[in-house]
């Protein structure tokens, strides 16, 4: 994880080791239902922040086919015992 970074988790518990990071965020989407999901997605890359999910392969899904990642690529970065760990960066295409 890159300091003055944001993660979007489901299973927060296990990932609050990561707070020892300088400037983690951490946020739970399912809290408000994913309505700020993908604008603080957007916000933290304007500002250039790295953006990291962790979800379970239903999370994956469920915001995949809610168009939550239009025009964003996802990285795979590990699998783990709640799902996978990705970075969420823009699509080269949608830089132009």
């Amino acid at each position: 994880m890159s300091p003055d970074s944001i993660l979007f988790a489901d299973f927060p518990d296990p990932l609050l080791g990561l707070f020892e990071k300088d400037r983690l965020r951490l946020a739970v989407p399912s809290y408000d239902n994913f309505e700020d999901f993908r604008p603080l997605i957007d916000f933290h890359l304007e500002e250039g922040r790295p953006v990291y999910a962790s979800f379970s392969p239903e999370t994956w899904q469920r915001v995949q086919e809610g168009g939550l990642l239009k025009s964003l690529d996802v990285l795979p970065l590990m699998e783990h015992q709640y799902g996978e760990l990705a970075q969420i960066v823009r699509s080269p295409e949608d830089e132009n």
